[in-house]
């Protein structure tokens, strides 16, 4: 009976996308057009938007693996909304963190959190006037910055 309910399960989340149930994807431009008869529905790309939430993500659990505060309001406002190009920490001679496990993985992570920002700052460039992309990407640097600080000072 379980394994009847788990394959049950398995199927109403593929059927429904992966979305929770519920919840709809916001409209894209072959979704607002009548589907011609007999065409098969398209498999579409995930939209910037999707992918900035991605990354985002993926920058949040890394700054809470490096036990880091979210970045405040006031820092996000004051930070760039350009990608910053963040060199890796292996790269950047005015970083000397210790050679100890703990500062490698602080400096890894870091170098993902700087990445993913320019990711995320570049995919909100691509859109002019998206101020939440462009709010996305002040937070990302702002981390990238804290990340940044936490590995060079590792010791």
């Amino acid at each position: 009976m379980l394994r009847l309910s788990v394959i049950a399960l398995l199927v109403v989340g593929v059927s429904c996308g992966g979305r929770k149930m519920g919840a709809k994807a916001p409209a894209t431009p072959s979704e607002s057009a009548p589907a011609e008869a007999g065409a098969a529905p398209s498999i579409l790309a995930p939209s910037t938007h999707d992918e900035i939430e991605k990354l985002d993500a993926e920058i949040t659990a890394s700054r809470q693996q490096l036990k880091l505060d979210e970045p405040t309001e006031q820092a996000i406002q004051a930070a760039p909304t350009q990608a910053l190009g963040a060199m890796p920490s292996t790269q950047d001679t005015k970083c000397h963190p210790a050679q100890n496990d703990t500062c490698k993985t602080s400096c890894t992570l870091s170098d993902s959190i700087c990445s993913n920002a320019n990711k995320i700052c570049n995919l909100a460039n691509s859109m002019p006037g998206d101020n939440w992309a462009m709010n996305k990407c002040a937070k990302a640097n702002t981390t990238c910055e804290s990340s940044k600080t936490k590995c060079c000072g590792c010791q």
